[in-house]
């Protein structure tokens, strides 16, 4: 099938160099016409007329009495160059982008255009570009997807030296202007309807982001912190990376105070687990954010909630419920975890039934 959309789509780039020699038919030969491709024109007729011998095309020449016939070769030549496209979408047996190699064959002039508007005419799903500051908050960010909403398109972008720089500079104006070239780069070159962040310890830097963006900026705890918040009471909440805990006890704050809600917040940094989990540990990585949840609720026993902060935390989320669970067996499964990242997609999803979310915005 590949190489019949690739067939499909070299024939598309043949039909539209020829028509700058005069006419778009002979090269649409290989997509059902009766017509020869040459390069001075065709010989034979097909459904929209082509002239039937030389003679018929000398005096359509431009230099003869015709001299509309250019225009009319080109808009043939667009018609032709349409069904094409058309075929190559409709011998495939699912939506699909096309592929970089297919595209790479229509001229650069209309490269840009034929892109959105195929997207446009085409269903397709909502191309997401994930931007990860860690490599770790990968493998949770497809779980994710994979389970809340697999018809996605879900495109990565990592650039894992901002977790490094934003320990020794904070979110600065220049952290700032990284993530704005992030945005840009996702929204502008990657086509993305929506984006999602997945670290959240850059939450000014994000902002900025949403504020000059037109599609969906989601942070990474923005779903998950909603939740939190319309819980109230009092919510624990675990990271393993230092920074990420500033930022979203402001983000909580500043929630809580808008809707008015009754909230109190105890965090608490996880020592040595995401040291742990880049060296490939993962049983050991959830052992220990399993072990701070259950000192955290010994310290604090009037926790309903638990948060795990970041993406990267969310696979250990069963073990800290279980773990909950056994030291607290009285609450009879009253304790809540929460995790980012499904918090996020199921935002997304209910961007997408909404219309809020859509492909080709």
């Amino acid at each position: 099938m590949a190489s019949a959309n690739s067939q499909l789509a070299t024939r598309a780039f043949s039909a539209e160099r020829t028509a700058g020699a005069g006419c778009a038919e002979g090269a649409a030969a290989g997509a059902g016409s009766s017509c020869a491709s040459r390069g001075d024109g065709c010989s034979g007729v097909d459904s929209c007329g082509c002239a039937r011998s030389r003679r018929r095309r000398e005096s359509n020449s431009p230099t003869r009495a015709n001299p509309a016939a250019p225009a009319a070769s080109s808009n043939c030549a667009r018609r032709v160059d349409m069904e094409l496209k058309t075929a190559f979408y409709s011998r495939s047996q699912q939506n699909f982008r096309p592929t970089t190699q297919a595209v790479n064959r229509i001229p650069p002039a209309t490269r840009k255009e034929d892109q959105r508007a195929w997207r446009i005419a085409v269903p397709m799903p909502p191309r997401v570009v994930c931007i990860h500051a860690m490599k770790a908050s990968l493998l949770p960010t497809a779980r994710a997807f994979a389970l809340g909403f697999p018809e996605a398109e879900v495109v990565n972008l990592v650039d894992d030296s901002l977790s490094a720089d934003v320990v020794s500079t904070g979110c600065d104006s220049r952290m700032e202007a990284r993530f704005s070239a992030l945005g840009a780069y996702a929204r502008d070159c990657a086509s993305a309807d929506a984006i999602l962040f997945t670290c959240s310890a850059f939450g000014s830097a994000i902002e900025r982001v949403q504020a000059e963006s037109s599609i969906p900026v989601l942070k990474p705890n923005g779903a998950l912190q909603r939740d939190v918040v319309s819980r109230g009471g009092t919510v624990g909440v675990l990271s393993m990376f230092r920074p990420t805990l500033p930022s979203i006890l402001r983000e909580l704050g500043e929630l809580a105070a808008a809707e008015g809600a009754a909230l109190d917040v105890v965090p608490r940094f996880v020592e040595g687990a995401l040291d742990a989990l880049q060296a490939g540990d993962e049983a050991r990585c959830a052992e220990l954010i399993a072990a701070d949840a259950v000192q955290m609720l010994a310290e604090q026993p009037q926790i309903s909630t638990v948060a795990l902060a970041m993406f990267s935390m969310a696979f250990a989320g069963p073990e800290v419920e279980a773990a909950l669970a056994r030291a607290d067996p009285g609450r009879g499964g009253g304790l809540q975890v929460l995790t980012s990242p499904d918090a996020a997609v199921a935002e997304l999803r209910t961007l997408f039934a909404s219309g809020v979310l859509a492909a080709g915005r």
